[in-house]
């Protein structure tokens, strides 16, 4: 539950955000579907359910999708008002390496972050914007994937096989945007993960809170069966 939750208007909200999907492709976890923002999901594709539900929340935002030459087929799908951004083909192919183009094209104060393949509903951002976090789900972490230790609602660490699962979205306010840039943008940084840009920050001792917004439901589009469970999100 997101315990300080303040409410704003979505005007005020997206007047000084950007949003930056990443979309790299991952050879370990397309499962035959191909391009995973281009896959059908109740009748649509899933970028643009992306999109769609990101600006039922957030009116006026700066969107940036990122990825590398691999996904030039979306490009047409995407509204004009978004950003598509490609990596050159001659570059890491990694999150941190993606990111660093997004966030380099990215104008506004504030930073939403999250990636290409997430199935979501508008509830996964009912938090608290005046602080940087992390959007955690209710359920516990496998050891397959990343979870965090938590100690009174500040993250401590993230890795594989810890509790409080993640859901891969993430929001920066502007007093941690020179730090990430500063780990980002550096070539020995480039072959890392998310999990540990966040790790870089809490050795700095930068706040990031822990929020669990209520009612939110979040997955990775991993698997084709995945693809059933979005209705249960994007029609409820």
């Amino acid at each position: 539950m997101s315990i300080h939750h303040i409410k704003k208007n979505k005007q005020e909200l997206g007047n000084n955000l950007s949003i930056i999907i990443l979309a790299t492709p991952s050879p370990t976890s397309n499962k035959g579907l191909g391009i995973k923002s281009l896959i059908d999901v109740c009748g649509d594709k899933l970028i643009n359910r992306q999109i769609s539900l990101l600006k039922s929340k957030y009116e006026t935002p700066e969107i940036l999708y990122v990825t590398t030459e691999d996904c030039l087929k979306v490009y047409p799908y995407l509204p004009k008002s978004v950003t598509y951004i490609t990596t050159p083909t001659n570059e890491e192919k990694s999150v941190i390496n993606t990111l660093s183009h997004g966030v380099r094209a990215s104008t506004k104060e504030n930073l939403l972050i999250l990636y290409g393949d997430l199935i979501f509903n508008k509830e996964c951002f009912d938090f608290n914007h005046s602080q940087s976090c992390v959007i955690f789900e209710t359920t516990e972490a496998d050891k397959y994937k990343i979870g965090c230790n938590i100690n009174k609602g500040r993250l401590e660490y993230m890795m594989y096989n810890l509790p409080n699962r993640w859901t891969e979205i993430l929001y920066f306010t502007k007093p941690l945007i020179r730090p990430i840039e500063q780990y980002i943008h550096n070539h020995d940084t480039h072959t890392k993960m998310m999990s540990e840009l966040v790790n870089f920050l809490i050795y700095k001792d930068l706040p990031i809170m822990a929020e669990y917004p209520n009612n939110s439901k979040c997955f990775y589009n991993d698997f084709a069966k995945y693809i059933l469970l979005a209705e249960e999100i994007f029609n409820k």
